[in-house]
């Protein structure tokens, strides 16, 4: 049976959500990965910094279990001269810091220990924070958008060390982005648009619970068997929208009228669609 190490009731991260009411619920398991999309004013920033214990929630509650630590823009703790003092401070300052995989990985992307801070790209403070991270072994480590400050290699460097975190000590990681190419390598997907949280399912069932309808002219969409409507717009003149139905597609099928037509819907096109349509609520009216 799986740990739960982090545990989130009818959270409301900021005042946006408050005034809307869009208060969510979800928890995360030992060895997850989740990955947290959406725009620029979707609400991840704050949600990450909640998750991370450095922000209190508008409302509800966040349970979790043993230590917490990340990367988080605009957080960065007061840093020493040089990285060796960063590692000798953080050693002293954590249980269970084991300074050697961060020596390692520091060496690795070839940043000596006496170089100083002021010296550093942001690339390389990056790496620096990252590495004093997880060498301290957390429970939760959270990672807010590297793709931000790394190019598209370092990304993969970043989640294969945060995979390994996972695996070899039981943590859970939660990291956000912009882009749906870190989605591929997490196990848990959350899609925030405006505020709301539009999804969350596991990576691996997306393939066969979400999908792409178009509707025949003159045409509603409809809600049966567990499906649900995410997000609706207009796509050359015709209805579209994506449906989430755990019951798979033959289910969702029978509730549809002759003519429909159901498609899979990838990461990135799933990604366009529920932060750039129009809800299903706002096109209650027009379908």
């Amino acid at each position: 049976m799986s740990t739960t190490i982090l545990e989130a009731r009818e959270l409301r991260c900021s005042l946006k959500q408050a005034a809307r009411k869009d208060a969510f619920s979800f928890t995360l398991q030992a060895g997850r990965m989740l990955f947290v999309a959406g725009p620029p004013d979707s609400g991840k920033g704050a949600l990450v910094r909640v998750l991370a214990g450095l922000q209190l929630p508008v409302s509800g509650r966040v349970r979790a279990e043993g230590t917490r630590g990340g990367v988080l823009r605009g957080c960065e703790p007061p840093l020493p001269t040089t990285v060796a003092q960063a590692l000798a401070l953080q050693q002293a300052a954590a249980p269970g810091f084991d300074p050697e995989p961060a020596k390692a990985l520091l060496e690795e992307m070839h940043i000596h220990p006496g170089q100083r801070f002021s010296a550093l790209s942001g690339c390389e403070r990056y790496w620096v924070l990252l590495a004093l991270a997880v060498a301290a072994r957390p429970r939760l480590l959270v990672l807010e958008n590297p793709a931000a400050v790394l190019g598209p290699g370092e990304v993969q460097g970043v989640l294969a060390l945060a995979r390994c975190l996972a695996a070899e000590h039981g943590s859970a990681v939660a990291l956000t982005g912009e882009e749906m190419t870190a989605a591929a390598a997490a196990d848990d997907l959350m899609i925030l648009a405006r505020g709301k949280l539009m999804l969350h399912l596991p990576v691996e069932a997306l393939h066969s619970e979400v999908w792409e309808v178009e509707y025949p002219d003159g045409q509603r969409y409809a809600t049966a068997n567990g499906s649900r409507v995410l997000a609706a717009n207009w796509h050359n003149g015709r209805r579209v929208a994506w449906v989430h139905c755990p019951e798979g597609r033959e289910a969702m099928q029978k509730t549809l009228c002759e003519g429909a037509a159901v498609r899979p819907v990838g990461l990135q096109q799933l990604y366009w669609a529920l932060t750039g349509a129009l809800s299903a609520d706002a096109m209650d009216g027009v379908l």
